[in-house]
């Protein structure tokens, strides 16, 4: 097996520079790849922005006009700007650059996922530092995720029939709800989601005040909720053993590193792995994709704060890559 990893320093985002006070982006990218330079020789990909067309595969008309057409609202909705009609965790007076700018950057991280199932086609594995935007939904963005590249990434693969099945793995903390409500008809895309029993975005309403239910409640196909006081790597490992891997052609990881004890981020603190036990659950999932010489392509998902980096470094670090390449 072959690796790459994919970086691309025009897809880093300083929050601070738009007012917004999230502790996310650049520094967990830019950390890992210092510390993986201390080893390898990395060179700087030039990643290619997904077209605007593209985003059809995973969003609606009325969405997709809305990212044209009303950037600011896309960006205070997706990263939860406003709440009971005041600013939160956004100081306008702080802000230096316009939101359309995010815009683009989520373009690139949307490109840079499908740039990295296309490599992990070819290569065997791939590893995007960044994307993993797994709570954007059809309709709308949501939970700090302006776009669903993980979903983008596949369909697209599909139109191409360099895939027929794609089996997505999410580890990150909170349920990929957006992968979950978009593929929901699609079982040509399987989603697995291991994630908080009890917070966000589950601790919502689960219906909605016409009656319908919440969209971050549609199933994905295989859920494993964590409670406080279960085993984690067991539940992975008999998770894992429900799916037939034979039947795909691509594995999507969702790499969430805010399982970590150390994530700062308020609502992920559901699950405290320790840094060893998140480096096991992620050679569970390497190896067991490995195994059946599935092609595995991994994106960032959701980590927050100084000491996440490690949890990058630990496994990219760990699984004996030959060499890496970029482009």
């Amino acid at each position: 097996m072959k690796q790459e990893i994919l970086f691309d320093f025009n897809t880093l985002v300083d929050l601070s520079e738009y007012g917004i006070d999230i502790p996310l982006f650049n520094m967990r990218i830019t950390k890992t790849i210092e510390r993986l330079q201390e080893k390898f020789f990395l060179v700087d990909s030039s990643l290619t922005p997904i077209r605007i067309d593209d985003l059809k595969f995973a969003h609606s008309q009325d969405y997709i006009q809305k990212v044209l057409n009303q950037p600011d609202t896309v960006v205070e909705v997706g990263y939860e700007l406003i709440k009971d009609g005041k600013y939160e965790r956004f100081d306008p007076l702080a802000q230096k650059r316009p939101f359309s700018e995010i815009i683009q950057k989520m373009l690139l991280h949307a490109g840079g996922t499908y740039q990295s199932s296309l490599s992990a086609l070819d290569l065997g594995f791939s590893y995007f530092l960044g994307g993993g935007m797994h709570h954007a939904m059809s309709f709308g963005p949501g939970g700090f995720c302006l776009l669903n590249d993980i979903v983008i990434a596949a369909r697209k693969l599909q139109s191409q029939y360099k895939v027929k099945k794609v089996l997505v793995v999410d580890l990150d903390c909170h349920k990929g709800d957006g992968t979950a409500e978009i593929t929901a008809s699609d079982d040509t895309i399987y989603t697995f989601s291991i994630h908080m029993k009890a917070g966000w975005p589950l601790d919502q309403k689960k219906r909605l005040e016409n009656g319908r239910l919440n969209p971050s409640f549609i199933s994905s196909d295989l859920d494993v909720a964590i409670g406080p006081f279960d085993d984690y790597l067991n539940k992975l490992a008999a998770a894992l053993a429900k799916i037939d891997l034979a039947q795909f052609d691509l594995a999507i990881v969702v790499h969430g590193a805010d399982v970590f004890i150390d994530d700062v981020l308020p609502s992920a603190g559901g699950i405290k792995l320790s840094e060893q036990e998140v480096l096991q659950r992620d050679q569970m999932v390497f190896n067991w994709l490995k195994s059946k010489n599935i092609p595995q392509s991994w994106c960032l998902g959701g980590g927050y704060g100084a000491s996440i980096y490690k949890i990058y470094c630990n496994f990219l670090l760990s699984i004996n890559y030959k060499y890496l390449k970029t482009r």
